[in-house]
């Protein structure tokens, strides 16, 4: 019982120090942020981090909502969407991560079956600017035109916005590694003292 004590106390450690992300200040959507040029910039701190703030995809349809942060290469960034218009069903997001450069590097619709909110996770390639884009369904060129129909998408509404950066896992699953090691030498130690 005593092994599975200290794994518990180490994982439960390696939980905390995750879960103890800085937060340096809510996101706040400015507009215009239409495009790559006027994206709202969001202020990140070290890793491991995590912000979130309230977007507004506005009522005259066609609206898409660009944010800048700065990543380092091999950070990893998960960035989510949440409906709260009508909570977990709208307005129903499309969310991507653009490179500088304006490529279109992952895009998601829906997380899951049980919300239209979106999820993407992106592991930086380079360092320097991405750009995250907040759409409306249907517009998967985020130009603010439905791709079924060339007109406006007509999704509006308040949604959260959830951005967590990490390190690259390697370190990670170093740590963690790190803790099984010491528990099992701490087990033999104490193995070898009972005899």
């Amino acid at each position: 019982m005593t092994r599975f004590r200290y794994l518990s106390v180490g994982l439960a450690s390696l939980g905390v120090a995750l879960l103890a992300c800085p937060a340096s200040a809510a996101i706040i959507e400015l507009e215009p942020n239409n495009t790559l040029a006027t994206a709202t910039p969001i202020v990140r701190g070290a890793v491991p981090w995590m912000d979130m703030g309230l977007g507004d995809l506005a009522i005259i349809g066609g609206d898409v909502d660009f944010f800048e942060i700065s990543l380092n290469l091999g950070e990893l960034m998960v960035v989510g969407t949440l409906p709260l218009h009508v909570p977990y069903l709208a307005p129903d997001t499309v969310l991507g991560v653009f490179s500088s450069g304006g490529t279109l590097l992952t895009v998601n619709d829906d997380a899951d079956a049980t919300t239209k909110g979106s999820k993407v996770s992106w592991g930086a390639a380079y360092s320097g600017f991405h750009y995250i884009a907040v759409s409306g369904f249907d517009d998967m060129n985020f130009d603010g035109l439905s791709d079924s129909g060339g007109t406006p998408h007509v999704e509006d509404g308040l949604y959260a916005l959830s951005v967590t950066i990490v390190p690259e896992p390697g370190p990670l699953v170093l740590l963690g590694a790190g803790v099984v090691v010491g528990v099992l030498r701490r087990r033999r130690f104490r193995s070898q003292r009972a005899k």
